[in-house]
């Protein structure tokens, strides 16, 4: 994975964003430090774990986790 790549995570994280890039999809985000991220399963910013919603945290290993 180089820099460029989006980051495979939870498929239930989500950005708020108007637009995506073409290579992102659920399951496959890019990090971003600006870019605010929410849950599906709370529609908030944290995971029904408490734990923000963010690709580098949604990962496996987490109780919510859903695999893409």
């Amino acid at each position: 994975m180089n820099k460029t790549d989006p980051m495979p995570c939870c498929e239930s994280l989500r950005g708020k964003s108007m637009y995506y890039r073409p290579d992102e999809r659920p399951g496959r985000l890019h990090e971003s430090d600006v870019m605010n991220y929410y849950c599906l399963h709370t529609q908030g910013p944290v995971g029904p774990d408490g734990v923000e919603a963010r690709p580098r945290l949604c990962q496996p290993g987490r109780a919510c986790h859903v695999k893409s």
